[in-house]
């Protein structure tokens, strides 16, 4: 008897696309308009462009932590992790994008701070360690090293009880996660730290909190989400400690509790937000694509909030179009490749479970 697939809701996957618009949103406001207009801030002479600024600012750690939240709600219940199309796409665009930045630079495209030997260095890094080389993919060394252990950790979370599991994250709310940003004591893993809290988090919500999918609940989760968006915009000290928490939280419970159904098309567009993402941020394309736009007409333009949605969401839609033509017609072939290439490299250097001889230690 076959037993029909389940189909994916897409109430979490309109939540990874919104989550992804955020971050080009902050993106748009911090490596555009904070980086090329001087006196971007001057709220007496751009009065409500300042504050579209102070909304996108806080977008991009709301959107990330969202995306380990996603993940921790995912990965809670699985005892093993698959990596594969994780590294490859990573892989694929940061080499991609490492050889047409360096070719545009070859053709006399001028960089931010006309500083050529370093933006060739980086994409070189880019283009041959992707994932742990530190040169832009910040979050895709964070995400390998947690879903890494992630099978490690979900034996610890699961085991605790739910009050056990909410004491857990207040302690690590309090020490590891808010304590360096009232006392200025940054640690250099404190991405690390928080994309683990934000992954805990995740889990939490998925074992732990019922899904309440009446209005009532709907409203208080979006009102919650609000809140935690005005406190992070307008409070910086706050912002990290709470006001991240508090919006990432909101939003994932008001987008979990909306019956959506299933869409295929919402689920086409969210399966390349991480593309979007390996794109749009990678070394070469973060000059090229905010070094092509007039900021300052823009910014003065009394359109400006048009100009800014159809740049928003004109990087967002190119990008999704992009990773889908990669994925029909380049992924398939690569990963075919790849699983070829580990079962005959795990045959040549692994030992079979049978050969191996255990030894007892008493």
């Amino acid at each position: 008897m076959n037993v029909p697939k389940k189909k994916r809701q897409s109430n979490i996957e309109l939540l990874r696309i919104f989550s992804m618009i955020l971050i080009i949103g902050h993106h748009f406001s911090f490596h555009g308009i904070s980086t090329y207009v001087k006196d971007s801030l001057d709220i007496n002479k751009y009065k409500k462009k300042v504050n579209f600024i102070f909304f996108f600012g806080p977008a991009g750690k709301i959107g990330v932590a969202i995306f380990f939240m996603i993940s921790g709600y995912f990965y809670i219940n699985k005892s093993n992790v698959n990596l594969t199309i994780v590294i490859y796409e990573t892989i694929f665009y940061g080499v991609l994008t490492g050889f047409i930045g360096i070719l545009f630079v070859h053709y006399g495209f001028k960089l931010r701070y006309d500083d050529t030997q370093s933006f060739i260095d980086s994409n070189i890094s880019q283009i041959f360690n992707p994932i742990t080389g530190g040169s832009s993919y910040w979050f895709v060394s964070i995400y390998v090293l947690i879903i890494s252990f992630a099978p490690i950790i979900n034996v610890f979370l699961r085991k605790l009880k739910k009050f056990g599991y909410f004491l857990f994250l207040v302690l690590y709310w309090v020490l590891w996660y808010s304590f360096p940003y009232f006392y200025y004591y940054y640690s250099v893993f404190i991405n690390l730290e928080n994309g683990l809290f934000f992954y805990c988090l995740g889990g939490f919500i998925k074992l732990h909190l019922k899904k309440q999918d009446n209005l009532l609940f709907i409203f208080i989760h979006l009102f919650i989400a609000l809140l935690g968006f005005y406190i992070s915009s307008y409070y910086f000290l706050i912002s990290y400690s709470i006001g991240y928490v508090i919006s990432s939280f909101g939003a994932f419970r008001f987008f979990e509790c909306l019956n959506l159904g299933s869409y295929n098309f919402i689920n086409i567009i969210s399966q390349s937000t991480f593309s979007v993402y390996l794109i749009h941020d990678s070394r070469s394309f973060r000059d090229i694509i905010w070094k092509s736009i007039n900021w300052n007409y823009i910014y003065q333009s009394k359109y400006f909030l048009f100009y800014a949605f159809i740049i928003i969401f004109s990087i967002f839609f190119v990008c999704i179009v992009v990773d889908i033509f990669q994925k029909k017609f380049v992924e398939p072939f690569a990963l075919t490749f790849i699983n070829k290439v580990s079962v005959y490299l795990g045959a040549q250097f692994f030992k079979k479970e049978e050969e191996i001889k255990y030894v007892n230690v008493v």
